[in-house]
Parts: structure tokens; C-alpha cells; sequence
């Protein structure tokens, strides 16, 4: 629980970190804009460094739950992602109502930043990019011990 809590707090700091630096550079006024080109520079730079994409999240199931159950969560996952991703025009529209200041190009973009094919299945490159990203994360000191993954399947 210690290390979940740690990972919690590590992607929490990131985030509020590169939020800070975005609005400092872009303002309130076009923070939006200047979160997805700022985004975009990360992404490149990760992409450029690693190889992989860069893991914006993932859901998390505990190990002390039955393998069988631990499936079954997956796939109502997945049902929802696929249901998601087969009527995107309906849940952009329901998007758009916390979308604050985006219009829809921009919040369909954004959506599709974290709701997309990795989103489903990391697949092996997802998994290895996830991988990597914690294991940064502990050789840079933010996480005590390595993280020992399992992927459900």
C-alpha cells in the first residue's frame, strides 16, 4: 500500500509541477493551448529519449483479489473503453460540459490523449514503457523500492 500511495504522489507532483510551469508561461488566459504544446514537447522528449510512449495512467487492481475476478474487472473495463471509443461524438458532447474554456477540437484531442488504444491494452510496448517510467522513477529516488507489475490478462 506504501508504494501505491508513493506512486499516487509521484504522477500527483508531476502533474501539479508541469500545471504550474504551463501557467506560469501561458497564463490563465491560455492555459489550455499551452497545456497541449507543452504536452506535445514532453511527449517528444520522452518519445525521443525512450522509444515508447509516454504512460499518462492506468488502472490499478490488487493483487489479493482472485485471478478470475481480476479478469472479469478487465473486461468490464474494456467494455466501457470500447463503448467510449465506439460513440465518441456522445461522450465528447458530455465532455464538453467540465470542458471549461476548450472547444471541441481541443477537447476531443485531449480526450484522445488518454482514452485511446493503450487505454485498452498496453500491449508490449505500453507494458515496457510502463515499466520504464516507474523504474525512472525509483532510480531518480521518487520511489523507494522497484515496483513489481502484473499486467492483468
Amino acid at each position: 500500500m506504501a508504494l501505491l500511495r508513493g506512486l499516487f504522489w509521484l504522477v500527483l507532483f508531476l502533474f501539479f509541477t508541469f500545471c504550474f510551469v504551463v501557467l506560469f508561461e501561458y497564463g490563465t488566459h491560455d492555459f489550455t493551448n499551452g497545456f497541449q504544446k507543452e504536452f506535445a514537447r514532453v511527449k517528444s522528449f520522452v518519445v525521443q529519449q525512450t522509444s515508447l510512449p509516454l504512460p499518462l495512467g492506468g488502472n490499478v487492481v490488487r493483487k489479493d483479489i482472485p485471478p478470475d475476478v481480476r479478469h472479469d474487472i478487465l473486461e468490464i473495463i474494456r467494455a466501457s473503453i470500447d463503448y467510449g471509443l465506439a460513440h465518441r461524438a456522445e461522450a465528447l458532447a458530455h465532455a464538453m460540459a467540465y470542458a471549461r474554456d476548450m472547444n471541441t477540437v481541443l477537447a476531443d484531442h485531449f480526450i484522445g490523449m488518454y482514452v485511446n488504444d493503450y487505454t485498452r491494452d498496453y500491449g508490449q510496448i505500453g507494458r515496457k514503457a510502463v515499466r520504464r517510467f516507474l523504474g525512472d522513477g525509483r532510480d531518480a529516488g521518487y520511489i523507494d523500492k522497484a515496483v513489481q507489475l502484473e499486467f492483468v490478462e
